[in-house]
């Protein structure tokens, strides 16, 4: 016995009878579908065709229809969308564990605040961590706040243009350059991906 596909009309759930046997929907509510059908319907569904999605037709019937063209604001939230992510793939690049952060964090307050004592009493635990020999703990305060000013100086690279390419976004979009907007937002995507990721974060 051969196995009958459907599709809801309203939900558009599949369903098979071998597998839900008496637990189907009502029959009014189901589209009756070949296996050639089920399989292109699934495939749609899955978002596995490009373009393509499931709609309805004036009768009701399930069918393939092109994909309808994103709002304005759909559009500007997917293309804002890839800045951020493309911004927050670089920062873990550049952090590893996000604690890791507030470690070098740490480690540049308390180098300023021993370069600002002129090097005198105590060396702060986060310097004299780094001053392993034959590094002295004048020269490990020098690195710490050199490395910190590097690490600092693509932090802030990074959010000027993760901010600047969704502010110019949001400008195509409210002029309805939705093509200026998408081709904008793949070069700010690459830009973002050319800024440095193998920076020397050992302090």
């Amino acid at each position: 016995m051969s196995d009958n596909y459907f599709i809801h009309r309203q939900n558009l759930n599949f369903y098979c009878s071998a597998v839900h046997g008496d637990d189907l929907p009502p029959a009014d509510q189901l589209q009756a579908l070949s296996a050639e059908q089920y399989q292109l319907f699934s495939q749609v569904a899955g978002a596995a065709v490009a373009g393509k999605t499931l709609g309805q037709d004036a009768d009701g019937n399930v069918q393939v229809i092109d994909r309808p063209a994103p709002s304005a604001d759909e559009l500007r939230l997917r293309l804002e969308r890839l800045i951020d992510y493309a911004a927050d793939k670089l920062r873990r690049q550049l952090t590893g564990d996000p604690l890791r952060a507030v470690e070098y964090e740490q480690a540049r307050v308390e180098a300023e605040q021993f370069v600002a004592a002129a090097y005198q009493g105590d060396v702060p635990s986060m310097v004299a961590a780094w001053a392993i020999a034959p590094r002295t703990a004048q020269e490990a305060a020098d690195e710490i706040l050199r490395k910190a000013a590097n690490y600092r100086s693509v932090f802030e690279q990074l959010r000027t243009l993760r901010l600047a390419a969704k502010e110019q976004i949001r400008q195509y979009i409210k002029e309805a350059q939705l093509d200026q907007a998408q081709a904008f937002t793949d070069e700010a995507v690459k830009n973002l991906e050319q800024l440095p990721t193998q920076l020397d974060l050992d302090f």
